[in-house]
């Protein structure tokens, strides 16, 4: 990682995820997510080697389980519909806070007119 190559470093991982320490595999699964270093016909994202690590890191308790759901958020298009490990953290954090599920239709979907609403922040009414 240190060579901004994440793909790279997960393709290798992928072996044994639960050599990795848990730390340093969400910050592994962060930057293959949100980092465009390597072209992505070199490592293609696996979804089922994307289950196997949150699988390992769903196993642990050493870490936020925060951390847990923003994973979730962040691959959740390659963990649904078809997926076996679905999004067990991201859909019990929305239905236990409203505010969670309002913040992620509100991402989803923007006004077309560009204007700013409660949910998003520095909002200033008229």
């Amino acid at each position: 990682m240190k060579v901004d190559c994440p793909r790279s470093a997960f393709d290798l991982a992928h072996l044994k995820f639960s050599y990795i320490e848990s730390n340093r595999l969400i910050n592994l699964l962060t930057e293959v997510a949100t980092k465009a270093s390597e072209p992505e016909k070199h490592f293609p994202i696996k979804s089922y080697e994307i289950e196997q690590a949150l699988k390992s890191l769903n196993q642990r308790d050493n870490f936020a389980h925060m951390e847990l759901v923003r994973l979730e958020y962040l691959y959740v298009e390659i963990l649904t519909p078809f997926s076996q490990y679905g999004i067990p953290n991201l859909s019990k954090e929305i239905s236990e806070s409203p505010m969670l599920f309002m913040q992620l239709l509100a991402l989803c979907f923007r006004r077309k007119d560009k204007k700013k609403t409660l949910l998003d922040g520095n909002y200033q009414p008229n």
